[in-house]
This record gives C-alpha cells, structure tokens and sequence, in this order.
C-alpha cells in the first residue's frame, strides 16, 4: 500500500505507520545536533568549556518552548475534533489558536531579550542568548503550522518538516568546528535560528499541500472568539503544566538550572554534554504523536476499539525501544563517554550523570 493510502482512512495502522515515520525521520535527523554535540565538545576543538554554549542555548530555547508545546498538542486535539464535526469549525479553532500561539511567542521573546540583558553581564553569554531570543517567534509561528500538518493524520510531513530545520545546525555548526575557536564558540547559539527558520520554511511548504484551509484564513483577527480562545488555552495550559513532568523538560529545566548555579563553564558544558545521552531516549516517545489527533476524532466517533487498540500498540513499542536503549547506556556508559566525547569528560564525573538521567528517562517510561 502506498503511504498516501495509508493516511487516508482512521485505523491502528495509520496511527502506527505515523509514528515510525515520525520517530525514523526525528531519530536521523536527530543525530545532526547530537554530531555537532560530540564533534564540538571535543578537547581539541572546543571542549567542554565550548560547547557549553550550545547546550545551554538548546536548553533555554526548550524552557521558552513549553508553553508552546502544551498549545501545540491542544491545537492538533482541537482542530482534529473539530473538523470531524464541521470543517468551517475547525478553521475557526485553527485560526484562534494560530493568532494566539504568535502573539505569545512575541510577548516571550520580548521577555527574554530583556531578562537576558538585565540578569547577564558577560558579553559572550549576551550574544548566545540573543540568537535564542530571536529564535522564539520563529518557533511559535512554526508551531501551529507543524500542528495544522499533524491534525490532518500527515505525521511523515511534520516529521520532515521538523528534521529540516537540522540541516541548518549542520549550515551554522560546521563551520564553527572547523575553526576551532573559543572566540567564536557563542556562535554555536545560532544553529538555534537557523533550525527554526528552515523547519519554518518547511513546514510551510507542506502546510499548502495538506491543509484545507489556506495560511492568511489562520491570522483573520476577525475569526478570533472568547469561547474557543478559552478552551483552547484551558487545554493548552493543562497540557503544558504536565509537561512540566516530562523527562524531556526536566532536563533542559536542570540544564539551564546548572547554567546559573554553577560558575565554571566547563562543568556547565559537561552536565549538557551527559544530558544529552538522556535526551536521545526521548526521541523514543515521538512515537506516540500520531495518537493525539487519532484518538480525538476516534473519541468523536465512538470508536473505542480504535483507542484501545493505538494506545496498546504505541506505548508497547515505545517503551521496548527506550528499555533496550537504557540497559546499553547503564552497562557502558563510561565506555561510551571515554570513546566518543574523551577522557577530560569521564575525569570531570560525566558517567555517573549520564546514568543518572538515562535511569530517570526509563522511570518516566
């Protein structure tokens, strides 16, 4: 069956196919920033002291990003539910949240512009934090693109959408290894930018191929109403405020935690160096996207076979996958930190964090 086919029609098989696409296309295009991680975070390049940068400006573009990720999964609920009913209802839903999400990621990097400059006085840390800032709308004009794409079933398409934003990690970061300079190393925040404007470029893309309603219908100010903007950000708050709870967001909370409390730079760069192993296992649970909208419209229908079945399926894969990965990092963690980062990581005390967030990653599991 080709896969337009299989995305046409409600089934287990639609929800399963999305999710490995969602999850092969994440995992590969995912091993971009985690090379820039390693390759950059090398002694002889920029070390730990170096790649502190990158990690910290990941870490805080990913704290900015929880509101954005809560209204993200109501926006593809909502629409998804909606348009089931009535397709006029849910571009109005669309268009709402759409407004919203743009308007908040103004507000927020405004915010933290701000706070930045206020809270900050080493120029280095003010550059890096300047690309994060300028990073934030993009991301939150992409964010109701990518959802408007996933409401309709097309995870393969948001899936890609999301991965293309890497090659500009790769555009930004390449060059910035190769020159092996600490003086350039706040540089590295810039693959933040890059990332969010050709995932936005992307995203746009496939947004004409599979939406039904076209962009400028989703920023009418004059569809925006008081009901629907306020399920919609009741929705969204309940699901940001338990994301708040999600391994993933731990991490880049502790992350940008370690960032402020601890004055050695080197360290910093080395808790976002052992961080990152934990974060490859949340990529596992991408798996689980396609049930949002799946779930909804089934839920709309009645269909409760469907939401016993997908919910069996997914999570059953899902946690398979993130168990074989911990049992390999727990065994060789050291091992694994020695050869591929180097030995200053491994005598600074990375292996035991390492495990630490791999242990916890597979508890949250």
């Amino acid at each position: 069956m080709k896969r337009e086919e299989i995305f046409k029609k409600p089934s287990v098989g639609r929800v399963f196919a999305g999710g490995v696409w969602f999850f092969l296309v994440t995992s590969v295009a995912g091993l971009l920033p985690w090379i820039v991680t390693l390759l950059a975070g090398r002694p002889e390049v920029l070390g730990p002291k170096g790649v502190e940068f990158y990690t910290t400006s990941w870490a805080l573009v990913a704290v900015c990003e929880l509101a954005g990720l809560g209204l993200g999964s109501a926006f593809v609920r909502l629409v998804a539910e909606a348009h089931e009913r009535d397709e006029e209802e849910g571009r109005i839903v669309a268009a709402n949240a759409t407004i919203f999400m743009l308007a908040l990621g103004v507000v927020i990097s405004v915010v933290f512009f701000a706070l930045s400059f206020l809270l900050t006085t080493n120029p280095q840390d003010r550059l890096a934090f300047s690309f994060v800032g300028l990073a934030v709308p993009l991301l939150y004009l992409r964010d109701p693109v990518i959802s408007m794409i996933s409401s309709m079933h097309r995870f393969d398409y948001s899936g890609i959408a999301n991965a293309s934003g890497f090659i500009g990690i790769l555009i930004v970061g390449g060059p910035l290894i190769v020159l092996r300079s600490q003086e350039y190393a706040p540089y590295l925040a810039a693959t933040v930018p890059a990332y969010a404007l050709l995932s936005l470029l992307a995203a746009l893309h496939f947004f004409r191929k599979v939406s039904p309603y076209p962009l400028r219908s989703l920023l009418d100010p004059n569809t925006l109403d008081g009901r629907t903007l306020s399920v919609f950000l009741r929705r969204g708050l309940w699901i940001a405020l338990t994301g708040l709870v999600a391994f993933g967001t731990t991490i880049s909370l502790s992350i940008s935690t370690a960032k402020a409390l601890i004055p050695q730079r080197e360290l910093a760069g080395l808790f976002g160096v052992a961080a990152g192993y934990g974060w490859t296992m949340a990529v596992v649970t991408s798996m689980t996207g396609p049930l949002t909208p799946e779930l909804a419209r089934a839920k709309e229908r009645g269909d409760e076979e469907l939401v016993r079945e997908t919910c069996h399926l997914i999570n059953k894969y899902a946690y398979g996958m993130a168990a074989l990965l911990a049992m390999v990092y727990l065994a060789a963690g050291e091992l694994i930190l020695f050869a591929i980062n180097g030995p200053d990581y491994v005598s600074l005390g990375g292996a035991p964090v390492v495990k630490l967030f791999v242990t916890g990653m597979l508890l949250y599991g």
